[in-house]
């Protein structure tokens, strides 16, 4: 178990749990390629920031924390991800590349990809809210480009049809 505020520099092979958990402090990893067979996150409104590519078949969590993916990483995981009620998972930039997960998100959990998220798995979003989403939104004042229909589990029931908007960016 590895948990905290710092960096790992090291090659690593995590197959337990690896948690940013210091309130306002950063765990870094970057310099050599991990492997998460374990858990990874960010707890405590702490934030798991990672530089380098990581790959295996473990989760990653943010609960009550902030995961962010710096320009150029690849995460490459079997295992969910999963982002908490007010928490935050970010790619920063369109190099950026999340594969091959599960991906739920909490009612007001937040998630930005600047780069490419492939989903093997489901699209998890949760809801409290009873907003219509049965026509294409704009975002910033933008139409969407493209639109499609995603899972929703709402308050008041699951199977609740929503709508993606995707757009380019400005």
């Amino acid at each position: 178990m590895t948990t905290g505020r710092g960096q790992i520099n090291a090659m690593m092979i995590n197959n337990g749990l690896v948690d940013a958990n210091v309130s306002g402090s950063t765990l870094v990893l970057q310099t050599n390629a991990k492997t998460n067979n374990g858990m990874m996150g960010a707890s405590n409104n702490a934030t798991l920031s990672i530089f380098v590519d990581v790959d295996g078949s473990g989760g990653w969590t943010a609960d009550d924390g902030t995961i962010v993916l710096q320009s150029g990483t690849q995460v490459t995981t079997t295992g969910p991800v999963a982002i908490g009620e007010d928490d935050f998972v970010q790619m920063l930039a369109s190099n950026n590349e999340l594969t091959g997960f599960d991906l739920t998100i909490a009612d007001t959990g937040r998630f930005s990809a600047n780069g490419s998220v492939a989903l093997s798995g489901r699209l998890d979003l949760r809801s409290t809210d009873e907003a219509d989403f049965t026509s294409p939104p704009a975002i910033d004042g933008r139409p969407c480009q493209g639109f499609g229909d995603a899972n929703m589990q709402h308050s008041c029931g699951s199977g609740v049809k929503t709508r993606i908007c995707l757009h380019a960016q400005p």
